[in-house]
């Protein structure tokens, strides 16, 4: 029994991981909003290992990835492993939501985003105008 024991320890030893793990820069996260049709997104991130090739579904549906770029960075993590970056521009995708994206590797690790929108952020800015609604403006019945 314990030479078992020993033999099937020995060998757990000897299993390698199959790939790295893939990470989405810290500026896209859960409950974001990407850009919509009809422009291009794009996602990008990092992996401890050279990712090989990659797949996006977003709830399940394959997404076409137009370019991608893979490039080696001279930042080390605590264990001196390179910190390889990547970039995906992919196809636009109508918006709506919440979706699941889903980045997978051909050595099948993946990174998820979970309640994901599609479409535009306006960020507006201003003085006294910001503070101004349609119907105080001199034309209000025609705008409304």
């Amino acid at each position: 029994m314990a030479c078992t024991l020993i033999i099937v320890l020995a060998a757990f030893s000897l299993l390698q991981p199959t790939g790295g793990d893939l990470y989405f820069d810290d500026v896209i996260s859960d409950h974001a909003v990407l850009q919509g049709r009809p422009l291009p997104f794009s996602l990008f991130g990092t992996s401890d290992q050279v990712v090989g090739n990659l797949a996006v579904s977003v709830s399940g549906t394959l997404i076409k990835i137009r370019d991608v770029e893979i490039l080696s960075s001279s930042r080390k993590t605590n264990e001196s492993k390179a910190i390889f970056n990547w970039r995906l521009i992919l196809d636009p995708v109508d918006p709506g939501g919440p979706h699941k994206v889903v980045v997978t590797s051909d050595a099948d690790v993946e990174a998820v985003l979970n309640d994901i929108l599609f479409g535009d952020v306006f960020l507006c800015a201003g003085q006294s105008n910001m503070q101004m609604t349609v119907g105080m403006s001199a034309a209000a019945a025609a705008e409304a």
